[in-house]
Parts: C-alpha cells; structure tokens; sequence
C-alpha cells in the first residue's frame, strides 16, 4: 500500500545508504549511525505522530533494512533525543540496547516496605511477638473449649497445651 505523494516523507535515500553503509563497515560507531538514521527518519514524518501507513515497508525496500531495524532505530532515536542522552548507551552493543531500552518493558515501581506489625511482605503477614501471644491465647481459649476438645484424650490436650506454651515461651524470649 503506497500512500499519497503528499504524504509521502521527503528522505534523502543515498543519506540514508550511507549510514547504513557506515553501520555495517564500522561497528565501533555503529550505534552513533544508527542513532543518526533514526533521527533521520523521524525528522522526515514532519508535525504527523506516525509515518504514513507502507512507508516503513518501502524505506526497507530502498535501502535494504528490515521493517523492525527501521522500527528500532527510530524508537532509539526517540528514547534518546540528545546527544548526550544517546551518549549514554554507547557502551552497550546495539543487542543489548534493543533489550534494555527499546523492547523492555518497565518494572512496576515497588513501595519501600517496612517490617512493622500488620504489614504483608512476600505474602507473610509481620507481628509483634505480643500480638502473636494475645493470639495464640485466644485461640487456645477459642479451640480448648470442653465443647471443642471433647473428642480428644486427655493425652491429645496435654500435648497441644504443652506445645502451645513452648511456642509462646519462646515467643515471650525473643522480646
């Protein structure tokens, strides 16, 4: 699908070959080049947000480019508009440009947490070693019930009562 010529951007095609002439001969600037080809590009869509529909596919046409390098250059070319912000990834390989900053996707932001009572961290609910004894208390209330611990031996009980107060003992030592 070729657009309108109105619409068509006016590129400079051999500027464009010589860039990639320029990327492909020299690694070393390679980055710089392909900075430069995406501001190129970007520079020729004018006021419009997107170039015109097809364009991409015969830009890679003239100039021997696949659609997505097209795509990556001129997304480098707008997640670094300055020199110096370009400056700042040219150490990176352009592999590792294309991982870290033009196809990751952004981390959600995690709130600082702190360990206080009542806070969920990993899953896990943090307590004041008082609030875990009020709780073991009540619940030792709650479940020894006659009603509730009729079923059991009086052995059974002695345990769960034993255990009950070991945990709470330790609990009560690491205050």
């Amino acid at each position: 699908m070729t657009p309108d010529d109105d619409e068509i951007p006016e590129w400079n095609i051999e500027e464009l070959r010589r860039l990639d002439k320029q990327i492909n001969e020299h690694e070393q600037d390679a980055i710089l080049r392909r900075w430069e080809y995406g501001r190129h590009v970007l520079d020729g869509r004018g006021e419009r947000a997107r170039l015109p529909k097809g364009i991409l596919d015969d830009l890679g046409a003239a100039t021997g480019n696949s659609r997505r390098e097209l795509q990556y250059r001129m997304k480098f070319a707008e997640e670094f508009p300055t020199d110096a912000d370009m400056c700042e990834v040219l150490h990176l390989s352009w592999y590792e440009i294309i991982r870290r900053h033009l196809t990751a996707k952004p981390e959600p932001e995690r709130q600082p947490t702190t360990e206080g009572p009542g806070k969920v961290i990993d899953g896990v609910t943090h307590m004041r070693a008082s609030d875990v004894i009020t709780g073991l208390n009540a619940w030792e209330r709650n479940v020894f019930r006659i009603e509730s611990i009729a079923s059991y031996s009086e052995d059974s009980r002695l345990q769960m009562i034993r255990l009950l107060k070991i945990i709470a003992d330790r609990l009560q030592n690491t205050r």
